[in-house]
């Protein structure tokens, strides 16, 4: 009797035989064949996912840091000879003494001007209006002094 299409070479069992297969995948399931014969372009893409975006929060980081120290500023501030050296993002004099809370009044000598902008290691120095520099709000003009 000839043999049937579906038995087993082995044990003659009516189950299909299998074609051998030839080449770089022999030996392989197909699951496997496919992912092997595909999968390799695969490891690229997938390690390029995880490093792009490590990548960009590092560069981020890095620009942030850049741009912070390139806008900090320390000055030295005098107000009437108590002198201290501060941090600032301030642009300008008049904008880091009122952060400072530093209030000029119209006999106070600010140098440089409130106007002047700032730069790393400036010094700015405030003296207050002195006694007998003007008249005293208030009072009367003063009498003239007598020879």
């Amino acid at each position: 009797m000839a043999e049937s299409r579906l038995s087993c070479p082995r044990n003659g069992v009516g189950r299909p035989e299998r074609l051998e297969r030839r080449g770089p995948f022999a030996g392989q399931s197909p699951r496997a064949a496919r992912q092997s014969a595909h999968g390799a372009g695969r490891a690229a893409p997938e390690s390029l996912r995880r490093i792009v975006p490590r990548a960009l929060v590092v560069a981020v980081l890095a620009g942030g840091t850049v741009v912070f120290l390139a806008q900090d500023k320390a000055v030295h501030v005098s107000v009437d000879g108590t002198s201290r050296t501060l941090h600032t993002f301030a642009d300008d004099v008049g904008e880091l003494l009122d952060a400072e809370g530093v209030t000029v009044g119209a006999r106070d000598t600010v140098a440089p001007a409130p106007a002047t902008g700032l730069d790393d290691g400036d010094e700015i120095v405030v003296r207050r209006g002195t006694r007998g520099s003007g008249p005293v709000p208030g009072r009367g003009p003063r009498a003239p002094r007598r020879p």
